[in-house]
């Protein structure tokens, strides 16, 4: 920036009124309008990826439950014979051979099916990830383009570009100054006993081995995800689970042994796997935490409506479970999998309670009331209703 100060251009209004800018400005354009093809392009294609990939889950679907009434006739003995005259029944035998061979050509189509609804998973997961590329790239366009018009804006309204010019050099002058000064306070510290400071301690931490504690923390850490998650609402093609947790990047991402890819929690795509990831990973964070001794991280997790996924039009309504209750009254899923998931996060604070001696305070806002949760009494953990706003 420093060396930027010494070679700035001097102003000439000629030189805003290049014959370059206005050709960098239509080249942005057609580059815009370029993408914006690419990207709508891309939409066509993940959207009849997306219709075979539904196709292929209805035919998957007819298919198994094919198989299953073939359960049912399966044949019980190699060669059938006419109780009459002892001999082979030759028409019987051959329905019999095609129904083996139609078996077996249906076990082979239903496991064709899924690798190939996993083939269109890995597709769709690298078409989106193209698109959000594509996307950001044409905001970024957008954003040039746009810049470029204020300044021909400001050309044809006549605004004095030479004033704006000096105020804008000045404050470089002024920016360049305090960065001066501050290299140069840093080049005073450096030649002051700091610097023997800084190693003694650098060589302290290296006895520390924090590595090792960092690996430790991310098995511990990981293992209680995924242990967690398996009580929790999460889509079938990602099981069996494999979250992972980087304490280096933060990242959070489900490790698919079958296609050798992450899939991060951003293309996972349902609210549910969002709410199932983030509630696993907060809980075993809170575990890990609770159970070190010397840790100075406060024992409390707060939770904000995590029902709200599963009924998102109802937003501030009040949601009563005890009519559900009833012998006579069958529980819709997304009921049953709200009680789930608070009977995870029971579970979770016994755990906790086993091993550390002390349960952790866990805080959650909701609108939901008189849930069944089993051995647990939901009353015992209500500690305020606010009927007025429907807020528990």
């Amino acid at each position: 920036m420093l060396q930027l100060r010494k070679k700035l251009p001097d102003f000439t209004r000629e030189s805003y009124l290049s014959e370059e800018m206005e050709v960098r400005y239509f080249a942005l354009k057609e580059r815009l309008e370029l993408k914006r093809r690419e990207k709508h392009d891309l939409d066509l294609t993940i959207k009849n990826l997306e219709l075979s990939r539904n196709y292929g889950d209805g035919y998957q679907e007819n298919l198994k439950k094919l198989d299953e009434r073939g359960k049912y006739s399966k044949p019980e003995i190699g060669e059938y014979v006419c109780p009459l005259c002892g001999k082979p029944h030759e028409k019987l035998n051959e329905k019999m051979n095609d129904l083996n061979k139609s078996k077996k050509w249906l076990q082979n189509e239903i496991q064709g099916v899924g690798e190939q609804n996993l083939s269109f998973i890995a597709e769709l997961n690298h078409l989106n990830q193209n698109k959000r590329s594509l996307t950001d790239e044409i905001k970024d366009l957008t954003r040039e383009i746009e810049r470029t018009e204020v300044i021909f804006k400001d050309l044809k309204d006549n605004k004095r570009l030479d004033e704006q010019i000096i105020y804008y050099k000045a404050k470089i002058d002024s920016d360049c100054e305090i960065v001066e000064s501050q290299r140069s306070s840093l080049a005073q510290l450096a030649a002051s006993d700091y610097d023997s400071d800084i190693s003694f301690i650098k060589n302290k931490i290296k006895a520390y081995n924090v590595k090792f504690y960092e690996a430790e923390a991310m098995t511990f850490i990981n293992g209680n995800i995924n242990r967690i998650i398996e009580k929790l609402d999460f889509e079938d093609e990602y099981r069996p689970t494999k979250i992972k947790f980087e304490l280096d990047t933060f990242n959070l991402y489900h490790e698919d042994k079958i296609n050798k890819t992450n899939v991060y929690l951003s293309e996972m795509g349902s609210g549910a796997n969002w709410l199932s990831c983030h509630l696993s990973l907060f809980l075993s964070l809170l575990h890990y935490f609770a159970v070190q001794k010397t840790s100075v991280l406060p024992s409390f997790l707060f939770i904000d409506q995590p029902s709200q996924v599963y009924f998102p039009p109802l937003k501030t309504d009040y949601i009563d479970f005890t009519e559900t209750q009833q012998a006579s009254i069958s529980k819709d899923k997304e009921v049953v999998t709200v009680e789930n998931m608070y009977i995870a996060i029971l579970d979770e604070i016994e755990l906790i309670n086993e091993a550390a001696g002390f349960r952790p305070q866990v805080i959650i806002t909701d609108h939901v009331d008189h849930m069944a949760l089993g051995k647990y009494d939901f009353n015992n953990y209500v500690r305020k209703r606010w009927r007025d706003s429907k807020f528990i």
